[in-house]
């Protein structure tokens, strides 16, 4: 002989947590044709309302596993049972339902899981954009770079010609110089040269002793000299 019971499980974290699961899989596992449950709001708590028909042996039994076991994250503050008198739809048809209200709830959540995909991917492009500009920009740079390195290269080998040329015209100068002082010496200049060389040819003739007979004529062209 069948019965019919109502459980109510009350508490502040019973929905979103696998609470129907869980009774889907106890029933199929313990053979309980006609059970049904839904998640209900009644008085600021959250509720799940089980409507089960089958034997009392095995009511009883599923009371206890209610008691004993719960999903993970479920905080329940009472579990309470009544007599039901409605009618109580079949496993198979709770298990259809409860797949299509996931489903209902996962469309939503694949519609965003897409649009994330596609901001992704406009991220991806744009980044991959941004990673193209970064690459022409180093291109530029190392090619400055390069510019650079070549202009310092040109102005050391200009520097190295003015150096060169410096010395070169350092050296002429040198020669220049060297050739003045040595024609200064060699030719000095005729207005005043003639009158050291007189005085040396003088300072010659008087140091000598004259020699006997004398001879007028010296002292004569001296005199002519002089004149």
């Amino acid at each position: 002989m069948t019965i019919k019971e109502e459980i109510i499980i009350e508490g502040s974290c019973v929905h979103n947590v696998g609470y129907r699961v869980h009774i889907i899989n106890y029933a199929r596992i313990h053979r309980i044709r006609h059970i049904f449950a839904f998640n209900q709001e009644k008085g600021g708590l959250q509720n799940v309302v089980i409507q089960i028909e089958d034997t009392n042996e095995s009511i009883t039994a599923f009371l206890e596993f209610l008691t004993l076991s719960q999903p993970a994250g479920a905080q329940v503050s009472r579990i309470t049972h009544a007599p039901y008198e409605g009618p109580v739809d079949p496993l198979t048809e709770f298990r259809q339902d409860l797949i299509l209200e996931q489903l209902s709830k996962g469309v939503p959540a694949i519609l965003d899981i897409q649009k994330s995909m596609k901001d992704i991917r406009i991220s991806n492009q744009e980044i991959n954009a941004s990673n193209k500009e970064i690459n022409a920009s180093n291109k530029e740079i190392n090619a400055s770079i390069k510019d650079i390195k070549t202009s310092n290269q040109n102005i050391e080998a200009t520097q190295k010609e003015i150096c060169a040329g410096q010395e070169v015209m350092i050296a002429k100068q040198d020669e220049t110089i060297t050739e003045v002082r040595g024609r200064s010496w060699k030719r000095p200049s005729k207005g005043r040269a003639s009158w050291p060389d007189n005085r040396n040819l003088l300072a010659t003739h008087f140091s000598e002793p004259f020699s006997a007979p004398h001879d007028h004529s010296f002292f004569m062209g001296v005199e002519k000299h002089g004149r």
